[in-house]
Protein backbone atom coordinates (compact mmCIF):
# COMPACT_ATOMS: atom_id res chain seq x y z
CA UNK A 1 0.00 0.00 0.00
CA UNK A 2 1.24 3.22 -0.98
CA UNK A 3 -0.42 6.98 -1.01
CA UNK A 4 0.51 10.30 -0.09
CA UNK A 5 -1.09 13.34 2.15
CA UNK A 6 -2.33 16.27 0.12
CA UNK A 7 -3.31 19.89 1.94
CA UNK A 8 -5.84 22.49 0.70
CA UNK A 9 -2.81 23.96 -1.55
CA UNK A 10 -2.11 20.75 -3.11
CA UNK A 11 1.35 20.15 -1.56
CA UNK A 12 2.10 16.83 -0.43
CA UNK A 13 2.60 16.37 3.35
CA UNK A 14 3.34 13.34 3.76
CA UNK A 15 3.81 9.42 2.08
CA UNK A 16 3.05 6.10 2.94
CA UNK A 17 4.70 3.26 2.29
CA UNK A 18 3.61 -0.12 3.93
CA UNK A 19 3.12 -3.41 3.22
CA UNK A 20 -0.87 -4.04 3.98
CA UNK A 21 -0.97 -7.81 5.93
CA UNK A 22 1.73 -5.93 8.18
CA UNK A 23 -1.31 -3.62 9.54
CA UNK A 24 -2.57 -3.90 13.29
CA UNK A 25 -6.32 -5.81 12.64
CA UNK A 26 -8.38 -3.30 13.43
CA UNK A 27 -6.26 -0.58 10.39
CA UNK A 28 -6.38 -3.52 8.39
CA UNK A 29 -10.10 -3.27 8.08
CA UNK A 30 -10.27 0.44 8.01
CA UNK A 31 -7.89 0.34 5.03
CA UNK A 32 -9.98 -2.67 3.35
CA UNK A 33 -13.43 -0.68 3.58
CA UNK A 34 -11.60 2.27 1.94
CA UNK A 35 -10.22 -0.07 -0.43
CA UNK A 36 -13.06 -1.96 -1.46
CA UNK A 37 -16.11 0.67 -0.82
CA UNK A 38 -15.93 1.73 -4.40
CA UNK A 39 -17.23 -1.81 -5.97
CA UNK A 40 -19.90 -2.97 -3.62
CA UNK A 41 -22.10 -5.05 -5.82
CA UNK A 42 -25.25 -2.64 -4.93
CA UNK A 43 -23.47 0.34 -6.65
CA UNK A 44 -21.47 -1.48 -9.74
CA UNK A 45 -24.39 -0.20 -12.29
CA UNK A 46 -24.55 3.31 -11.58
CA UNK A 47 -21.14 4.40 -10.46
CA UNK A 48 -19.15 2.57 -11.99
CA UNK A 49 -17.41 2.96 -15.55
CA UNK A 50 -15.73 1.11 -17.84
CA UNK A 51 -13.39 3.90 -19.28
CA UNK A 52 -11.31 4.07 -22.99
CA UNK A 53 -7.79 5.06 -22.20
CA UNK A 54 -7.11 7.59 -25.24
CA UNK A 55 -3.66 8.84 -23.38
CA UNK A 56 -0.59 7.06 -24.48
CA UNK A 57 1.65 8.44 -22.04
CA UNK A 58 -0.88 7.93 -19.38
CA UNK A 59 -1.27 4.26 -20.19
CA UNK A 60 2.50 3.78 -20.26
CA UNK A 61 2.78 5.51 -16.70
CA UNK A 62 0.28 3.16 -15.50
CA UNK A 63 1.71 -0.39 -17.21
CA UNK A 64 4.97 1.02 -15.68
CA UNK A 65 3.39 0.67 -12.02
CA UNK A 66 1.91 -2.78 -12.63
CA UNK A 67 5.14 -4.02 -13.88
CA UNK A 68 6.95 -2.71 -11.17
CA UNK A 69 6.26 0.03 -8.02
CA UNK A 70 8.30 2.75 -9.02
CA UNK A 71 8.69 6.07 -6.25
CA UNK A 72 9.01 8.13 -9.57
CA UNK A 73 5.97 7.00 -11.64
CA UNK A 74 3.36 7.12 -8.31
CA UNK A 75 4.77 10.86 -7.95
CA UNK A 76 3.95 11.27 -11.50
CA UNK A 77 0.66 9.73 -10.94
CA UNK A 78 -0.08 11.43 -7.50
CA UNK A 79 0.33 15.18 -9.13
CA UNK A 80 -2.02 14.23 -12.27
CA UNK A 81 -4.65 13.49 -9.67
CA UNK A 82 -3.79 16.78 -7.84
CA UNK A 83 -3.06 19.47 -10.56
CA UNK A 84 -7.10 18.81 -11.29
CA UNK A 85 -8.00 19.55 -7.75
CA UNK A 86 -11.64 18.37 -7.53
CA UNK A 87 -11.95 18.33 -4.18
CA UNK A 88 -12.24 21.43 -2.11
CA UNK A 89 -10.28 20.16 1.20
CA UNK A 90 -7.88 17.95 1.84
CA UNK A 91 -7.00 14.74 0.54
CA UNK A 92 -5.44 11.42 1.00
CA UNK A 93 -4.47 9.06 -2.30
CA UNK A 94 -3.89 5.54 -2.02
CA UNK A 95 -2.70 2.99 -4.18
CA UNK A 96 -3.15 -1.06 -3.61
CA UNK A 97 -1.33 -3.15 -5.71
CA UNK A 98 -2.65 -6.50 -5.30
CA UNK A 99 -2.12 -10.38 -7.33
CA UNK A 100 -4.72 -12.54 -8.31
CA UNK A 101 -4.78 -15.73 -9.89
CA UNK A 102 -7.44 -16.46 -12.43
CA UNK A 103 -8.79 -19.94 -11.79
CA UNK A 104 -8.55 -22.20 -15.13
CA UNK A 105 -11.96 -23.67 -15.66
CA UNK A 106 -13.00 -27.16 -17.31
CA UNK A 107 -15.78 -26.76 -20.12
CA UNK A 108 -17.86 -27.95 -17.50
CA UNK A 109 -17.17 -25.08 -15.23
CA UNK A 110 -15.31 -27.15 -12.91
CA UNK A 111 -12.03 -26.01 -11.52
CA UNK A 112 -8.49 -27.01 -12.62
CA UNK A 113 -5.40 -26.72 -10.51
CA UNK A 114 -3.51 -24.80 -12.48
CA UNK A 115 -4.20 -20.74 -12.97
CA UNK A 116 -5.48 -19.64 -16.07
CA UNK A 117 -3.34 -15.67 -15.83
CA UNK A 118 -2.16 -13.90 -12.66
CA UNK A 119 -3.76 -10.42 -12.62
CA UNK A 120 -1.57 -7.74 -11.38
CA UNK A 121 -3.51 -4.66 -10.60
CA UNK A 122 -3.29 -1.17 -9.07
CA UNK A 123 -6.42 0.28 -7.27
CA UNK A 124 -6.25 3.72 -6.52
CA UNK A 125 -8.58 5.39 -4.05
CA UNK A 126 -9.08 9.23 -3.88
CA UNK A 127 -10.59 10.60 -0.24
CA UNK A 128 -11.88 13.51 1.18
CA UNK A 129 -10.15 14.63 4.38
CA UNK A 130 -12.30 16.72 6.53
CA UNK A 131 -12.66 18.04 10.43
CA UNK A 132 -14.91 16.64 12.47
CA UNK A 133 -18.22 18.08 12.48
CA UNK A 134 -18.16 20.54 16.01
CA UNK A 135 -20.56 19.18 18.57
CA UNK A 136 -21.07 18.75 22.52
CA UNK A 137 -19.44 15.58 24.02
CA UNK A 138 -18.45 13.44 27.35
CA UNK A 139 -15.28 13.42 29.09
CA UNK A 140 -15.46 10.29 31.24
CA UNK A 141 -12.33 10.95 33.07
CA UNK A 142 -13.33 14.39 34.17
CA UNK A 143 -16.61 14.00 34.31
CA UNK A 144 -17.66 16.82 32.48
CA UNK A 145 -19.29 17.90 28.86
CA UNK A 146 -16.80 20.00 26.98
CA UNK A 147 -16.48 21.04 22.99
CA UNK A 148 -15.53 17.99 20.67
CA UNK A 149 -11.97 17.67 20.10
CA UNK A 150 -11.55 17.76 16.05
CA UNK A 151 -10.00 15.97 14.22
CA UNK A 152 -9.14 15.72 10.66
CA UNK A 153 -10.93 12.27 9.40
CA UNK A 154 -10.44 10.24 6.29
CA UNK A 155 -13.98 10.00 4.75
CA UNK A 156 -15.43 7.57 2.33
CA UNK A 157 -13.61 7.70 -1.31
CA UNK A 158 -14.73 10.48 -3.55
CA UNK A 159 -13.59 8.87 -6.74
CA UNK A 160 -11.53 5.60 -7.13
CA UNK A 161 -9.98 3.49 -10.28
CA UNK A 162 -8.69 0.30 -11.08
CA UNK A 163 -6.50 -0.33 -13.48
CA UNK A 164 -5.89 -2.68 -15.91
CA UNK A 165 -9.72 -3.57 -15.87
CA UNK A 166 -11.09 -6.84 -15.87
CA UNK A 167 -13.13 -8.23 -18.42
CA UNK A 168 -13.99 -11.42 -19.40
CA UNK A 169 -11.85 -13.17 -16.66
CA UNK A 170 -8.44 -11.50 -18.26
CA UNK A 171 -6.86 -7.59 -17.57
CA UNK A 172 -7.61 -5.65 -20.26
CA UNK A 173 -4.74 -2.76 -20.20
CA UNK A 174 -6.55 -0.26 -22.41
CA UNK A 175 -9.26 0.35 -19.96
CA UNK A 176 -9.71 1.28 -16.42
CA UNK A 177 -12.66 0.27 -14.18
CA UNK A 178 -13.71 3.87 -12.82
CA UNK A 179 -15.67 4.75 -9.62
CA UNK A 180 -17.69 8.35 -9.06
CA UNK A 181 -18.91 8.27 -5.55
CA UNK A 182 -21.62 11.05 -7.09
CA UNK A 183 -22.54 9.45 -10.29
CA UNK A 184 -24.38 12.87 -11.38
CA UNK A 185 -21.25 14.91 -10.65
CA UNK A 186 -18.21 12.00 -11.73
CA UNK A 187 -15.37 14.71 -11.93
CA UNK A 188 -14.62 14.59 -15.73
CA UNK A 189 -11.84 16.68 -15.46
CA UNK A 190 -10.16 13.70 -13.65
CA UNK A 191 -11.77 10.88 -16.55
CA UNK A 192 -10.17 13.48 -18.99
CA UNK A 193 -7.34 15.38 -18.31
CA UNK A 194 -5.92 13.45 -14.91
CA UNK A 195 -6.34 9.55 -16.71
CA UNK A 196 -6.35 10.74 -20.33
CA UNK A 197 -9.42 8.39 -21.35
CA UNK A 198 -12.42 8.92 -22.92
CA UNK A 199 -15.13 11.41 -21.67
CA UNK A 200 -18.11 8.84 -20.34
CA UNK A 201 -21.52 9.90 -18.87
CA UNK A 202 -22.93 7.92 -16.26
CA UNK A 203 -26.16 6.21 -16.52
CA UNK A 204 -27.58 9.09 -13.82
CA UNK A 205 -26.28 11.69 -15.94
CA UNK A 206 -27.78 10.15 -19.59
CA UNK A 207 -30.76 10.18 -17.41
CA UNK A 208 -30.65 14.00 -16.69
CA UNK A 209 -29.56 14.62 -19.71
CA UNK A 210 -32.80 13.03 -21.55
CA UNK A 211 -34.85 15.39 -19.37
CA UNK A 212 -33.80 18.27 -21.47
CA UNK A 213 -34.45 16.72 -24.56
Amino acid sequence: MKGCYVDHNGNKIMKINRHFMDLEDIEYFKYQDLAVEPYQAKQMENKVLSLDIQNEDMQQLLKGLIEEENEKLEDMLYDRIIDQQPLIDRMLILIFYGVYDIIRRADDGAKLEDSEETYKFMNVVVCPVRLQKEGIQYFEKEKVFGPVEREWIVKKPEFAFTYPAFDHRSADVEEIMYYAADPQSPHHEIIVNALGCKDTMTAAEHKEALKTC
